[in-house]
């Protein structure tokens, strides 16, 4: 069993499994509201870092895309509002 914790990841660098096994909280109507990134592989047991929408917005941008861009095109206008407005707030508190 490897330890490839560290690098969001949504395949198992082992056996190339995407189904993993994590810790979830359901809020009231069923849906995962919160999930631990502390992953492991379903199949061969790899310990991993379980990924976010934020890990592969960071992964475009750093592969020279327009990260403005593709957060409004692939994840919608409200979690683009949402993104822009905790940026905005963060650099706010930050001054």
């Amino acid at each position: 069993m490897l330890d490839a914790r560290g690098i969001p990841t949504r395949e198992c660098p082992v056996c190339a499994s995407t189904l993993f096994t994590i810790q979830a909280v359901f809020d009231e109507a069923y849906e995962i509201a919160q999930y631990f990134l502390d992953a492991e592989c379903a199949m061969c047991h790899t310990k991993l870092t379980a990924p976010t929408p934020l890990d592969l917005i960071d992964a475009w941008y750093f592969l020279g895309k327009n990260k403005q861009e593709w957060i409004s095109l692939f994840c919608g206008k409200v979690l683009f509002r949402w993104i822009k407005n905790n940026l905005l707030q963060k650099k706010i508190d930050t001054y």
